[in-house]
């Protein structure tokens, strides 16, 4: 029996939401002169973004893996590469990030 093609969501909905809400919050500290909060602000997402590097959605894996790099670039001392790849292809990735529902992104606190 095949699994079929179907238009449910796959994987956790309320996580890109969240994953939105990372990079809204990291975006800026990225940016700052000699703000040192994304390394604190990635280190406390980590052990989420590790879970979701095997979710069901191959997009939000994908999302999860990026941001796991750019905390890699943050800790390596290279903001400048992080804020590039999270203010370029990882903004990108997120279609409809209007959509997210605030009530959603709370839900899927640790």
């Amino acid at each position: 029996m095949g699994h079929g093609h179907s238009h449910t969501p796959v994987g956790d909905p309320a996580a890109s939401a969240w994953l939105w809400q990372l990079i809204e919050r990291l975006e800026p500290e990225l940016t700052a002169e000699g703000s040192g909060s994304a390394g604190a602000i990635l280190q406390q997402a980590h052990e989420t973004l590790a879970r979701l590097v095997s979710d069901e959605n191959p997009r939000t894996r994908a999302q999860a893996r990026a941001l796991l790099l750019v905390g890699d670039f943050v800790a390596r001392g290279a903001p400048a590469e992080a804020a590039d790849l999270l203010g370029g292809e990882l903004r990108r990735s997120f279609p409809g990030q209007a959509e997210f529902d605030p009530h959603e992104v709370e839900r899927f606190r640790e």
